[in-house]
């Protein structure tokens, strides 16, 4: 009997030891992914929060400008800029950012939620040109899909470009008329796809050349390219 009751205080003790020893390991997993989601922010997530706190923070009278919209303004800021991280511009971003954190803020001029307006700049006169600085960079980048044609003379040239951004060129381009084959507009002519001069943006051609269509480099060498600021 009492050897019966030393087992049963025995499996007590370690029922409750089991208990403490998986709680503790559940406390540990999540701390663990506590740690591992910290070390996963970057300087970029600081800045994002640090910029949206400054707009929620100004007592602006605006829904999306409360503090309670803190969390959306980040998350938008933080996906802008995962969205754009092919243009190589994070630096300039982050100079916008840490302008936007300690800059004043019209809440007259700035019809937008916070989040918005850190992307157009709108009430953030003093961060003007640090978002110019920053947008202009990544204008190769952006308007995937808008279409600018256009010709010009000596040589004649005839030309159809499609804004690509700066992901990779598509396997499946638009098929044609093959390079040398007779034309009068780039239109009817292979799709080609370009490089932009600086940065990673990148455009799909078809041009026309004195008659005839043109092969990829001499497409991409044609005319003007559309990566500038000028650009549709």
């Amino acid at each position: 009997m009492h050897g019966s009751a030393e087992v049963t205080a025995g499996a007590r003790h370690w029922k409750h030891l089991s208990r403490w020893i998986a709680i503790g390991i559940v406390s540990g997993a999540l701390g663990c992914n506590t740690c591992t989601r910290r070390a996963q922010e970057s300087p970029r997530d600081d800045a994002c929060r640090a910029a949206c706190a400054a707009l929620v923070t100004k007592g602006c009278d605006r829904d999306g400008l409360q503090e309670s919209d803190q969390t959306r303004c980040v998350e938008r800021c933080v996906d802008d800029g995962a969205k754009h991280a092919r243009a190589e511009c994070e630096s300039q971003r982050l100079d916008y950012l840490g302008c936007v954190s300690t800059a004043d803020f019209d809440c007259k001029v700035a019809d937008c939620s916070a989040g918005t307006c850190i992307s157009t700049g709108a009430g953030l006169r003093a961060c003007q040109a640090l978002h110019t600085t920053w947008r202009q960079c990544l204008e190769p980048c952006l308007h995937v899909g808008v279409v600018k044609t256009g010709s010009k003379n000596e040589p004649q040239i005839d030309y159809e470009y499609v804004r690509a951004g700066c992901a990779e060129c598509p396997q499946n381009l638009e098929r044609g008329a093959p390079p040398g084959s007779p034309c009068e507009v780039g239109k009817v002519c292979d799709q080609v796809c370009c490089s932009c001069e600086q940065g990673p943006g990148r455009y799909l051609a078809r041009v026309c050349i004195e008659g005839a269509c043109a092969s990829r480099p001499a497409a991409c060498a044609a005319a003007a390219s559309p990566c500038g600021r000028s650009s549709p």
